[in-house]
């Protein structure tokens, strides 16, 4: 019974040292500091820098925090987010705006198979009635000549 009771009570004081550390934070952890807007350089220069990168600026540059971020067009025509720092120019990232799946060609249908049917006379179609074709268009099916390979050589 000493054991279990003893066990408990450091049980107890562990979780209570647990929370009392997450509690603790170092002075000004979590804080924002506070962002001069006079050392930040202006958004024009972070529309020409991407233009000497070779990409073409979508829209304006909008700063968020200490941060602009925009979306531009690569050579390919793939749209990129685009952030870079405010007080320095640096382009800190560059990423498609869109999953790869948008760039990709949408196809209305799958290729059609068609089964045309075999005649016996390897010359000539025939037409709706089973007859030899007569050239006229709305009658005749269109069938194409069919080489045949022999299937035994001559000896």
């Amino acid at each position: 019974m000493g054991r279990i009771a003893l066990r408990i009570a450091a049980l107890t004081s562990l979780l209570a040292l647990a929370m009392v550390c997450a509690c603790l934070r170092p002075a000004g952890a979590g804080a924002a500091r506070p962002i001069d807007t006079r050392a930040l350089i202006p958004p024009s220069e972070i529309a020409a820098t991407l233009r000497a990168m070779g990409l073409d600026p979508m829209m304006p540059p909008s700063r968020r925090g200490p941060y602009y971020v925009l979306h531009a067009l690569d050579p390919g025509g793939i749209e990129l987010r685009v952030v870079a720092d405010a007080q320095f120019g640096d382009i800190l990232a560059l990423m498609p705006a869109l999953p790869p799946i948008a760039y990709t060609p949408f196809y209305v249908r799958a290729p059609r198979i068609l089964h045309l049917p075999e005649t016996a006379d390897d010359e000539q179609g025939v037409n709706a009635n089973g007859g030899p074709a007569t050239g006229d268009p709305t009658r005749d099916h269109f069938l194409p000549r069919v080489l045949r390979i022999p299937d035994d050589l001559p000896q």
